[in-house]
């Protein structure tokens, strides 16, 4: 019971520390802040997906062109 008690009194202090934050607008900044960081990382996948795919159809050409001659 002891535990239940202390879990419930971690459960509600980290409630508390969150409404506080929402309160202050932190976590609306943090929120732009990711979703920023999720942009980029998917801007560089892209390109590095577009760069390779690039890079395999060049190969397959190369490839094709040394097997005609």
């Amino acid at each position: 019971m002891k535990k239940l008690i202390i879990g419930a009194a971690i459960g509600a202090g980290m409630v508390y520390i969150v409404r506080k934050l929402q309160e202050e607008g932190f976590l609306d900044e943090l929120s732009n802040n990711m979703d920023n960081i999720a942009n980029k990382a998917k801007k560089n996948f892209n390109k590095a997906f577009n760069k390779t795919k690039y890079e395999a159809e060049n190969l397959k050409e190369n490839i094709q062109n040394e097997l005609q001659e």
